[in-house]
């Protein structure tokens, strides 16, 4: 049993290997869909948490989570917003484990003099770190002919356990609201421009670029009812990918400084998954959750379960002064 299992969790990585790791809630995972997305909220500072865990009924559990913070208006500097994102994944037995840590920054270019329609441009710049146990794995040399023995030796010779490189991501981001019904924004990201060498070998093995493209809308039924279609599309070196469907969101709540919605809705993924999503809004903070129904080749083995996920925000506005000039009238006697 112990060697089926690892002889799956090579399997599904071989599904997965060249790809980077990738959220299903694309929409509440802003700073990894897109740099340009620095800053792109109402308030001053924004904290996005993301937990994923996948194939828990095949092999032990891939686990993948990030933490993003991010500010607007950095030092003062009006359209000027930066932040960080720390990602971390574990997959598979060994485990194979991704660490990320990225600075990142946008800037806004207003279209319009209303200021309804603007362009942003972000770039993420930072560091990379992988590392495997092989003393996790196991080979066929360790197979005796009859029964799988751990005492055998491997017969396989690794020059590393660790690889790591720098990075850099760009994007750019359109945003326009086109009445107070309609409201829609649409991107472009590449990601690895540098196409870093990432090997544990003595080798030269470049990560492929991975292009990405996605928008979403709001459409305002009536004053509680919002549709929110959504798609992102991506490439990367042989693999393709496809999120696309929408949600609705009903307002139960929208009067002196308080905010309450909730979402429900569902997606697919291109030969691969169909998921639920459900989220709610409270006030400066967000929450959403999903879970995938695997719809791929690995069917029939995962039983149709997929991966559970959950992503929480939270944004801070500070209170900000006004200052009303009023004209004094001299009194004449």
């Amino acid at each position: 049993m112990r060697l089926f299992k690892v002889i799956l969790s090579l399997l599904i990585a071989s599904f997965t290997f060249g790809q980077d790791i990738h959220f299903s809630q694309f929409f509440h995972a802003p700073l990894l869909q897109n740099p340009a997305n620095t800053g792109a909220f109402d308030g001053d500072f924004r904290g996005v948490f993301n937990q994923r865990t996948q194939w828990r009924s095949i092999t032990d559990p891939y686990n993948t989570w990030d933490l993003t913070v991010d500010a607007r208006n950095i030092g003062n500097f009006n359209n000027l917003h930066g932040g960080l994102v720390f990602f971390k994944d574990a997959a598979g037995t060994s485990p194979l484990n991704t660490l990320s840590i990225m600075p990142t920054g946008a800037y806004d270019f207003y279209q319009n003099t209303d200021s309804t329609g603007k362009l942003s441009a972000g770039i993420q710049l930072g560091f990379t770190q992988k590392t495997i146990n092989f003393d996790a794995l196991v080979f066929d040399n360790q197979y005796n002919g009859s029964v799988f023995d751990p005492n055998l030796g491997n017969g396989e010779s690794f020059a590393n356990d660790r690889s790591a490189y720098f990075d850099a991501h760009f994007g750019l981001n359109w945003t326009h609201r086109y009445s107070e019904e309609i409201n829609y924004n649409a991107g472009f990201a590449i990601f690895h421009v540098t196409s870093p060498t990432e090997t544990f070998f003595n080798d030269d093995v470049n990560l492929d670029r991975r292009f990405l493209i996605h928008a979403q809308g709001e459409y305002r039924i009536d004053p509680q009812w919002s549709a929110i279609p959504a798609f992102q599309w991506q490439s990367q070196g042989k693999y393709r990918e496809l999120l696309f469907g929408g949600m609705a969101k009903r307002i139960l709540q929208d009067r002196f400084g308080i905010y309450r919605a909730v979402y429900f809705g569902a997606f697919g993924r291109s030969k691969d998954a169909a998921y639920l999503v459900a989220a709610m809004d409270y006030d400066n903070w967000k929450a959403g959750i999903s879970y995938d129904i695997n719809l791929s080749d690995l069917r029939p083995v995962s039983r149709s379960r997929g991966g559970f996920e959950m992503s929480v925000i939270y944004i801070f506005k500070g209170f900000k002064e006004i200052y009303e000039q009023h004209r004094i009238c001299p009194n004449f006697i």
